[in-house]
C-alpha cells in the first residue's frame, strides 16, 4: 500500500477543495438559473391573463353548437390565465360529450389570444327510430354519428327507419342493416343513378333493406356482403343500383308498386311485380 505523505495530503485536500468549491458553483448557477426561469415564467404566465375576452378570444363555430359553450367549457373570461388551461383534455372531452361536434381546432398566436374554430357534423340522412328513445330530428353524417339537428332544415333527405333494437341515441354510430342504409344512400346519390330519387330505406327485414323512390314505389333491395364496406361489397352494390336504374328507366314495367333487386332466383335480374297490385 502507497503511504500517503505530507505533500501528498496536501494535494488531495486541495483537490477536494476544488471539488467542493465547483460543486457549490454549479448548485449556484442551478439556483440562479432556476430564478431566472421562474421569473421568465412569472412575467409569461402575466402576459396570458385574459384582459378584454371580446377582443383576445375568437371562437368560429356552425350552425347548433353555440359560442357561448365553448367559452364556459374553457374558462375564456376576463381574468383567467390561459396558460393554467388544459386545452387539449378539455378539447377532447368537449367532442366526446357533444355529438354535433366533429372536431376542434384551437390556435394561440399570443400569450393571451386564443382562437377556436369548431367544425360540425353535417347531416346527410334524417333517422327516425322506434319507441321511447326515437326522435323526428335526429340525424347522422356521413361517419354514421347521430347527433340532433333542427328537423325544419333536414326534411329534404333521405330517411333511414330504424327498428327499435337499433334505436340510436345522439352519440352512437349507426350499425347493421342501418350502417349498410347509409352505404347504400351514399352511393345512390351519384348522378348515374339520380332516377331511383331514393326517400326512405326502412331496415326492419333482416335480409334486405325496404326501399322507398319518388314514385311511392318499394324496392326490396340487397347485394353481396352488405354488412361489409369492401371492395367486394361496393362493386356489388353499384352493380345493383345499377340494374335497378336501368330496369326503371326501361319502362318495360311501368306502373310497378314493389321491384326486387336482392339477387333471389336468378343472380343479376331485376323482378318486378304485377303493376295492379301492391305488395308489403
Amino acid at each position: 500500500m502507497k503511504k500517503i505523505t505530507p505533500k501528498n495530503e496536501k494535494k488531495i485536500k486541495q483537490i477536494v477543495l476544488i471539488s467542493i468549491a465547483a460543486a457549490i458553483g454549479v448548485i449556484a448557477i442551478g439556483i440562479g438559473v432556476l430564478k431566472t426561469f421562474d421569473k421568465l415564467k412569472q412575467t409569461y404566465e402575466r402576459q396570458c391573463i385574459v384582459t378584454d375576452a371580446g377582443e383576445q378570444i375568437e371562437i368560429i363555430t356552425g350552425k347548433i353548437v353555440p359560442p357561448r359553450l365553448f367559452i364556459n367549457h374553457f374558462g375564456l373570461t376576463n381574468g383567467m390565465n390561459v396558460a393554467h388551461i388544459p386545452f387539449a383534455e378539455l378539447r377532447e372531452r368537449l367532442i366526446k360529450d357533444t355529438p354535433n361536434l366533429r372536431d376542434i381546432k384551437i390556435i394561440r398566436t399570443n400569450p393571451n389570444i386564443v382562437r377556436i374554430e369548431a367544425f360540425e357534423r353535417i347531416p346527410v340522412v334524417r333517422v327516425i327510430g322506434s319507441g321511447p328513445k326515437a326522435n323526428a330530428n335526429y340525424t347522422a353524417d356521413s361517419e354514421g354519428v347521430v347527433f340532433w339537428y333542427p328537423r325544419r332544415d333536414t326534411t329534404l333527405l333521405p330517411i333511414i327507419r330504424e327498428t327499435s333494437k337499433t334505436t340510436s341515441s345522439p352519440g352512437a354510430k349507426l350499425t347493421g342493416n342501418t350502417l349498410s342504409a347509409l352505404w347504400l344512400l351514399e352511393e345512390a346519390a351519384d348522378p348515374t343513378f339520380s332516377v331511383l330519387k331514393i326517400q326512405e330505406v326502412d331496415t326492419t327485414k333482416q335480409d334486405y333493406l325496404f326501399l322507398t323512390l319518388a314514385d311511392s314505389s318499394r324496392v326490396k333491395f340487397a347485394w353481396e356482403e352488405m354488412d361489409k364496406k369492401n371492395k367486394t361489397s361496393l362493386t356489388s352494390l353499384r352493380r345493383q343500383l345499377k340494374r335497378l336504374s336501368q330496369a326503371i328507366q326501361s319502362n318495360v314495367a311501368a306502373g310497378t308498386k314493389l321491384w326486387n333487386a336482392t339477387d333471389w332466383g336468378v343472380p343479376g335480374r331485376i323482378y318486378a311485380n304485377d303493376p295492379t297490385k301492391a305488395d308489403n
